[in-house]
């Protein structure tokens, strides 16, 4: 990966306090409705989260032969909606910068083809069923509230995965806010890297339509 280096640096200060930032605008729903988080959310109900998209992706990857890449990518937007805060990644993706710069219904169109997106690039990610075995194997707190929970990803014939997915507490539900791969390569870091140039070059609109174009590339076979 061309900018595998940046990535990596963002993912690292985005773990170690850049999220930070981000928390503190999720909390004010992006200047918006009030998000605070309860008092010391169980931990449990963050894993029984990432328990369900995990038995959800095994559903979805036993029928990927029937389904194919344009009825995985359908069935997995409701799921992805559900386990996901669509806002801290979004916001993550774009800069709190550019994110107040837009109007609501900038805001709306951009967080509708960022899950387009999200669903094509999960569709594209997760191809067939191989014996797959999702387990979360630990736990660590993360900032201001947020926990981070280690999971593995077995296939047979291939090597383990590990995924980290940074949990947020916010309008009493726990959702993900962002996805480490290999515990370095961050979900939010992979897309602004892919979408800052676009948007500070061309602006709001080019990023729409270069999102479409990604979502449509993802779902040819």
């Amino acid at each position: 990966m061309k900018n595998l280096g940046i990535i990596r640096s963002w993912s690292r200060a985005l773990v170690t306090g850049g999220f930070l930032a981000l928390i503190s605008l999720t909390s004010a729903q992006a200047d918006g409705a009030d998000a605070a988080a309860t008092a010391a959310p169980a931990l449990d109900d963050a894993k029984q989260v990432i328990d369900q998209l995990h038995a959800d992706l095994l559903t979805i990857l036993k029928r990927s032969d029937d389904l194919g890449l344009e009825g995985r990518a359908k069935e997995l937007k409701p799921i992805l909606n559900e386990s996901m805060n669509l806002l801290a990644l979004g916001v993550g993706a774009v800069s709190r910068r550019n994110w107040r710069t837009w109007d609501q219904s900038q805001r709306d169109q951009f967080i509708d083809v960022f899950l387009e997106f999200m669903a094509a690039s999960y569709a594209a990610r997760f191809k067939s069923f191989n014996n797959q075995k999702f387990t979360i194997v630990g736990d660590r707190p993360g900032p201001r509230g947020s926990v981070i929970l280690l999971t593995q990803v077995d296939s047979e014939g291939r090597e383990t995965t590990n995924v980290d997915y940074l949990m947020m507490h916010r309008n009493d539900r726990w959702a993900v806010a962002d996805i480490f791969l290999d515990g370095a390569i961050s979900e939010v870091a992979m897309r602004r890297s892919e979408f800052s140039n676009i948007l500070r070059s061309e602006g709001f609109e080019a990023l729409v339509d270069a999102i479409k174009q990604k979502t449509a590339a993802r779902l040819t076979p």
